[in-house]
């Protein structure tokens, strides 16, 4: 994922209490209506009988026809419902349909998760609408479709790096993200971007380290109960040697006058995908900036504690929030 690409609220009050559940971050307590309901597409589709239902469905959901099926490159809906009647009758499809529902034939906990996020969200911005959203199987055509009134979930793209059937061309260390594990913080993280105040003009190494760290800060905010490491899509042990080798990490990053480079391919070294950054160390996981940038607002927010997220994401400026972090390594 790159630095960026609506829940009607009933009853939200927001508490002075802090959030106390066993291993969650303190965060203000709020209450919600319950879960949204998770649309189940994947269903729909699977069951139906003929091209003449496909069609039907996909004019009943015009958004997920359009924008997750990009229906409208196609001269007419029953050329793309010909194609799914094809696809759903394929027995290799069939297989990943039950594989995908031997993982997420019950999405009740994504659907507390997002109903959760959304109403923490609005109860920071209160513009916000909860999105209507959608499960899908696709034979892996899309994972992910966001926008500010509709989340669509191609679950075929979440079965991880063991499944038997994987998107092309995508390495096995991204796919290990595409999980149970961290659905909720992936869809999170895209929305985060929408409230994600940013100084495009600032094309420094520390700006977009800090932009990434401010979106992290708002995933762990609004789902505190997301373990941190599946929030930037660690390991346990990447979690753990990014932690103890903070020191040499930051000594590297120094040394090297990384900060303030604007040159987009060496950013690209400590901020884009890779398994590991070796110019740090063997052991030195990817994205290795993205996570020091957190740490960085991590300590902004304690140093500060007078603002709110909303003040955090509104603020675009790097520097400001890097100095007055008084950011150092633990170790």
């Amino acid at each position: 994922m790159g630095r960026f690409e609506r829940f009607l609220f009933f009853g939200l009050l927001l508490m002075h209490a802090a959030c106390t559940q066993e291993g969650c971050r303190e965060v203000p307590q709020i209450e919600t209506s319950g879960p949204i309901v998770i649309d189940r597409i994947d269903h729909q589709l699977f069951t139906t009988n003929d091209q003449e239902e496909i069609t039907q469905l996909l004019r009943n959901n015009p958004g997920f026809s359009r924008y997750f099926l990009d229906t409208d490159q196609y001269p007419t809906d029953q050329i793309v419902a010909r194609k799914l009647y094809g696809l759903i009758n394929d027995p290799y499809i069939d297989t990943l349909y039950s594989d995908t529902q031997s993982v997420y034939g019950d999405l009740s906990w994504l659907a507390q998760d997002l109903s959760d996020a959304f109403a923490r969200i609005n109860s920071y911005y209160p513009q916000f609408k909860t999105p209507k959203v959608q499960a899908a199987v696709t034979g892996l055509y899309k994972d992910l479709l966001i926008s500010d009134s509709l989340v669509v979930i191609g679950l075929d793209h979440f079965l991880g790096s063991s499944s038997k059937y994987k998107p092309l061309d995508v390495p096995d260390y991204i796919l290990r993200r595409y999980d149970q594990d961290h659905m909720s913080s992936i869809i999170i993280s895209f929305i985060a971007g929408w409230f994600n105040n940013t100084n495009y003009e600032d094309k420094t190494m520390l700006a977009e380290m800090i932009d990434y760290g401010k979106s992290f800060y708002f995933v762990g905010q609004v789902l505190p109960c997301i373990e941190e490491r599946f929030i930037i899509g660690y390991t346990e042990q990447e979690w753990q040697d990014a932690n103890d080798n903070d020191g040499i990490i930051w000594a590297n990053l120094i040394e090297n006058e990384l900060l303030f480079e604007t040159d987009q391919v060496l950013k690209n070294k400590f901020l884009g995908e890779r398994p590991n950054i070796f110019e740090i160390g063997d052991r030195c996981p990817g994205r290795i900036g993205r996570w020091v940038g957190w740490e960085i607002v991590n300590l902004y927010m304690e140093q500060n504690p007078q603002l709110s997220l909303v003040d955090l994401m509104a603020e675009s400026d790097a520097n400001k929030i890097f100095q007055s972090s008084k950011y150092k390594p633990r170790n």
